[in-house]
């Protein structure tokens, strides 16, 4: 459903709201003292992929994983580890596995 920018004309307050367009209209119908505005395009807040990030964002991602490739982040992005982190992180897993440690921040049973 898309998301609809609105302004309370009384008090003055803007806010949002998602409807089918069918409910806008009936909504605003029944709100005279709101009017509908136009801050951004109306946005899908439902349906398949979500919203897409942008390229120079996803740059900004993929440079924080390499630089952290031994955190929950840098492991969760594929492809940006050598094969030496990765031996590395498997033998600091196994250790910890060992040592009976749940978590990269040192708790223990």
């Amino acid at each position: 459903m898309p998301l609809y920018d609105f302004i309370d004309l009384d008090r003055g307050e803007v806010f949002e709201e998602h409807f089918k367009f069918a409910e806008k209209d009936q909504f605003l119908k029944d709100n005279p003292n709101i009017k509908q505005i136009m801050i951004k395009p109306p946005m899908i807040v439902s349906g398949v992929g979500g919203v897409k990030n942008d390229d120079g964002f996803n740059d900004l991602l993929k440079n924080i994983a390499s630089n952290n490739p031994d955190t929950p982040f840098g492991r969760s992005i594929s492809g940006h580890r050598t094969a030496k982190q990765v031996k590395s992180s498997a033998a600091v897993e196994k250790w910890r596995t060992k040592a009976g440690i749940k978590s990269v921040m040192g708790g223990q049973d």
